[in-house]
C-alpha cells in the first residue's frame, strides 16, 4: 500500500510522498515543497470537503495517489465551481471505494458512518476524522496526544515524548535550534549531548528512521552496530571515528558528511545520497546499496556531478579504487569504470601538488634532515630530479585523460578517429594530394587509409605519401586504443 505520513493526528499513505528521499512529513502550514502527486491528491480532497485552507488531520483519504484513479469521479481542476452537496456526492463515492478493500472491522464501521454522513469528513480536525485516518493505518484507539506519532514502520509510530514548542518528538523535529546545547539538555537530560543520545537510542534497539539530523558531531568512536536511519535527514553529520556495522541508511540524506574511519560493514546504502561524503581509510565490505547513483549530486542546480568528498585527493584516490573493487566485484563494470576515473583524476591532482615548489622543498627538507642524522650518509638533495619526473608523469596523465579517459572514455577515442578523419581529408583536399581531388574523394580516401584498408582505387601523390603512412599509424593507435577501452570496462574487470 506504500509509506505511511503521519499528520499530527492523521495518516497519508503514499510512497510518492517519500520519493524526495528525505522528510516524509509533509508540512503543508510552511509551504514545503512537497511531491506532486500528493499535493494534487491532498488539493483535490481540500476542495472536494469545502476546506477553506491546508488540513492537517485525518487526511487518510490521500492514500488514494496510489490506490485510485481521481479520473473515475472526474475530479479536475475544474472541481471549484461545484456545489457543496455534489461535492459530498463524490467524497461519499470515494469513501464507498475505498470501503471495498477494508483494513479492519473499526475501519469499516467509520467508513459506513462517514458514508452515511460524510459531513463529518468536513469538519476539520474532529475526532470521527483522526478515528478513521488510525483506524485506516490499523490502530482501534487514537495515540496520546503527549507523544510523537510519526510513523517508524507501517504498523508502528514513534511514541517519544514532545519536544517543547514542537509536534514532534527531538528526532523528528524540524526546528533550526534543536542541535543548541540547552535544548539537548533540556530534552535528554543534564549534561547529555547528542552524540550520547543516538548511543542511548541504538542501544535500546528504538529506531531512529525518519529523524531530522543536520550539521551535528556526533563524537568520536561512537558504537552504532545495527543502527536505523531509514529515509533520514542526516546532511553534514559527523559520524567518524563511529562503527556503523549492520547501520541501515536506505534512502538517508548523507550529503556533506563525514564517514572518516567508519567501520562500514554491512551497511546499507540503498537509494541513500552519499554526494560529497567524506571518506578515509573505510571498508566496504558487504555494504549494499552502493553505486554511482549514490553519490549523484548536482552543480548550479540543474547539472549531474557524481563524486565524493575531493578536497583532500590523497585520503579519496584510495577510497575510489576500493569502490572499483566494489563495483567489480557486483558486475558493475559502469560503475567502476567512474569510480576507476575519479581514482585516476586525483592521481592527476596529486602530481600537481607535487610540482609545487612548497612540497619539493618540504619532502626534501625533510629527506635531508633524516640523512644529515645518519653517520657517514652524505647528505643529497634531489628535488630537481624529483620534479622533472613528476612533470613527465603529469603530461602523460594529462595526454592519456585527453585520449583515452585513462582507458574508462571510449566516445573519446571514437572522437579523436572522427576529428582525425575529417583532418587529413582537409589536408588532401587542400593540397591537391590525391589523384582524385574532390572532398567525397578526399575523405573516403582518408577513412580507407585510417583503417589500413587500401584498396588503391584512390592513391596519393608522391609528395603526399608520409602524410598517408601517417594517418594510417594514427589509425592503427587509435583503434588498439578504442579496443583498450572496451575491454578495460568490461573483460579486464570481469
Amino acid at each position: 500500500m506504500g509509506t505511511l505520513i503521519a499528520f499530527d493526528q492523521g495518516v497519508i499513505r503514499g510512497e510518492d510522498a517519500v520519493a524526495m528521499g528525505g522528510r516524509d512529513l509533509l508540512n503543508l502550514e510552511r509551504g514545503e515543497a512537497v511531491v506532486p502527486p500528493v499535493l494534487r491528491a491532498i488539493r483535490e480532497l481540500e476542495r472536494l470537503a469545502d476546506f477553506p485552507g491546508p488540513n492537517r488531520a485525518g487526511l487518510c483519504l490521500a492514500h488514494a495517489v496510489n490506490d485510485y484513479s481521481w479520473q473515475n469521479h472526474n475530479m479536475d481542476s475544474n472541481s471549484s465551481d461545484l456545489t457543496f452537496e455534489d461535492r459530498k456526492a463524490r467524497l461519499q463515492a470515494v469513501v464507498k471505494e475505498l470501503g471495498d478493500n477494508p483494513k479492519s472491522d473499526a475501519f469499516t464501521n467509520l467508513l459506513a458512518e462517514a458514508s452515511r454522513e460524510p459531513e463529518v469528513l468536513a469538519e476539520k480536525n474532529s475526532e470521527k476524522r483522526q478515528q478513521l485516518a488510525w483506524a485506516y493505518a490499523g490502530f482501534h484507539e487514537l495515540p496520546p496526544k503527549d507523544v510523537c506519532t510519526n510513523m517508524q514502520t507501517p504498523d508502528t509510530y514513534c511514541r517519544r515524548k514532545l519536544l517543547q514548542g514542537s509536534t514532534d518528538c527531538y528526532w523528528h523535529s524540524i526546528r533550526e535550534d534543536k542541535a543548541d546545547p540547552s535544548v539537548v539538555e533540556s530534552y535528554f537530560g543534564p549534561g547529555q549531548t547528542i552524540g550520547q543520545a543516538v548511543e542511548v537510542e541504538v542501544r535500546a534497539g528504538r529506531s531512529l528512521a525518519n529523524i531530522y539530523l543536520s550539521n551535528v558531531g556526533l563524537g568520536g568512536a561512537s558504537n552504532l552496530t545495527g543502527a536505523v536511519f531509514s529515509n533520514s535527514l542526516l546532511t553534514g553529520v559527523h559520524f567518524a571515528y563511529a562503527v556503523l556495522d549492520y547501520a541501515k541508511f536506505d534512502g538517508a540524506n548523507l550529503e556533506s558528511s563525514n564517514l572518516a574511519q567508519c567501520s562500514l560493514q554491512n551497511v546499507n546504502f540503498h537509494n541513500a545520497n552519499l554526494h560529497l561524503v567524506k571518506f578515509r581509510n573505510n571498508r566496504f565490505t558487504g555494504s549494499i546499496g552502493l553505486s554511482r547513483d549514490s553519490f549523484r549530486g548536482f552543480k548550479k542546480g540543474w547539472l549531474p556531478h557524481y563524486s565524493m568528498l575531493e578536497s583532500f585527493p590523497e585520503q579519496s584516490e584510495p577510497m575510489y579504487r576500493l569502490l572499483c573493487l566494489h563495483f567489480s566485484a557486483q558486475s558493475l563494470f559502469d560503475d567502476a569504470s567512474w569510480a576507476a576515473y575519479r581514482a585516476c583524476v586525483l592521481r592527476r591532482k596529486i602530481l600537481r601538488k607535487k610540482l609545487s615548489p612548497l612540497y619539493l622543498s618540504v619532502v626534501e627538507g625533510m629527506k635531508l634532515l633524516a640523512d644529515i642524522r645518519v653517520p657517514g650518509r652524505t647528505p643529497k638533495v634531489h628535488w630537481r630530479v624529483l620534479w622533472i619526473i613528476s612533470f613527465v608523469t603529469l603530461i602523460q596523465s594529462l595526454v592519456l585523460e585527453s585520449v583515452i579517459g585513462y582507458g574508462e572514455k571510449p566516445l573519446r577515442v571514437v572522437s579523436y578517429a572522427i576529428a582525425t578523419i575529417i583532418a587529413f581529408a582537409l589536408i588532401y583536399f587542400m593540397g591537391s594530394g590525391l589523384s582524385e581531388n574532390s572532398f567525397a574523394d578526399c575523405l573516403y580516401f582518408s577513412l580507407v587509409t585510417f583503417t589500413t584498408l587500401g584498396y588503391g582505387d584512390v592513391i596519393p601523390k608522391r609528395s603526399f605519401r608520409l602524410v598517408a603512412a601517417s594517418e594510417a599509424l594514427l589509425g592503427i593507435l587509435l583503434c588498439g586504443l578504442l579496443l583498450f577501452c572496451f575491454s578495460r570496462r568490461s573483460v579486464g574487470r570481469s
